[in-house]
């Protein structure tokens, strides 16, 4: 081998080990992103879930209220 082909060999090994500390990077990058997006789903489901029970507890107020009111007994005893 002549020298040529060394420093060529070379600098291919060095565009390789360049190239895969920018995937690392990027892909460490990548990782802290989702770890973001992640946490920001975990706050939302919580806030939808918060929200849900509302509802439920607002609909069962609402079909408690809406229930027709017993009748108190009359003189005869009966309900009217």
């Amino acid at each position: 081998m002549d020298t040529t082909t060394i420093s060529i060999l070379l600098a291919l090994a060095a565009v390789a080990v360049t190239l895969a500390g920018l995937i690392i990077g990027s892909f460490a990058s990548l990782r802290g992103e989702l770890r973001a997006i992640n946490a920001r789903l975990l706050a939302l489901e919580r806030g939808q879930a918060r929200l849900e029970g509302f509802r439920e507890g607002f609909a069962k107020a609402v079909s408690l209220g809406s229930a027709k009111p017993a009748v108190a007994a009359g003189p005869s005893g009966r309900q009217g």
